[in-house]
């Protein structure tokens, strides 16, 4: 479930990746206050049985900006199947 309006979209890309949260270098200055709700759509490098691509969905805060980096806490976390040829990004991606 989805509550209000979206800030904005945006791209970038992961510097570091782990279960607890993501860093990430946007390719824009970051305009968001500490403490936002933020979804990410991460395109992920390895396809599932060598054929099916994938994106991991995070869903957290943001608990720290520097620049155009964004610490982010994962709050929530899922792998979804995705096009080859998609190019559609929710938010921050790159992987």
């Amino acid at each position: 479930m989805r509550v209000g309006n979206p800030l904005g979209a945006g791209s970038g890309r992961t510097l570091n990746l782990a279960s607890g949260g993501v860093l990430i270098e946007t390719s824009t200055h970051v305009a968001l206050p500490l403490g936002s709700s933020i979804e990410l759509a991460i395109e992920w490098p390895m396809l599932l049985d060598g054929e099916c691509g994938l994106k991991l969905v995070m869903r957290g805060c943001v608990v720290r900006i520097a620049g155009r980096r964004l610490a982010i806490q994962a709050n929530q976390y899922e792998f979804r199947t995705r096009r080859l040829e998609s190019t559609r990004v929710l938010a921050a991606v790159s992987a």
